[in-house]
């Protein structure tokens, strides 16, 4: 399964996350929030306030987390 990655431009914390996710070898599908307008508003709705929406398999998470992202490493060690 193919994590996406709901970004913004000129966004630190998406761009954060992006580099851990290229640098870990990790596959994602990133995709502009503005091209998105019904996924925005789900995830408004979700209460997520803050940029990038990470969508992985079995969460989904806003903002740059680190522990998060690791966990990805660690649950899917097919792709370390």
């Amino acid at each position: 399964m193919t994590i996406k990655v709901y970004s913004n431009d000129n966004c630190v914390q998406c761009d954060r996350t992006k580099k851990f996710l290229d640098d870990n070898n990790i596959p994602y599908e990133n995709l502009r929030l503005v091209d998105y307008p019904e996924e925005t508003r789900k995830f408004l709705d979700m209460g997520f306030r803050s940029a990038p929406i990470v969508h992985a398999p079995h969460k989904v998470w806003a903002g740059f987390k680190l522990e998060e992202l690791k966990s990805l490493l660690m649950e899917n060690n097919q792709w370390v």
